[in-house]
């Protein structure tokens, strides 16, 4: 999406675009997506999930719970899973 925003669109348009995605590599949408990754397989326990992510535990709760309040995923006893719609 970003090629197509940055160049094809200007390029159409004549019009710069006025924002940039910020950086990807190290970031929550990072860290978020190797969380959904890992409970596409199966449901986790936060240990795992704090192994397998590699970030620091206060940042890694954080993520989790707003991806909790957003509905994405749910937490049942000690394990963290995709919530099933």
């Amino acid at each position: 999406m970003d090629y197509g925003a940055l160049h094809l669109t200007s390029k159409k348009t004549g019009i710069k675009p006025k924002t940039r995605q910020s950086r990807f590599e190290g970031s929550d949408r990072q860290i978020r997506a190797r969380i959904v990754r890992l409970l596409l397989y199966q449901p986790t326990t936060f240990t795992h999930l704090k192994k397998t992510v590699q970030t620091d535990e206060p940042r890694l709760k954080q993520i989790l719970e707003k991806m909790i309040r957003e509905q994405l995923i749910i937490k049942t006893k000690s394990t963290y899973q995709l919530k099933n719609e």
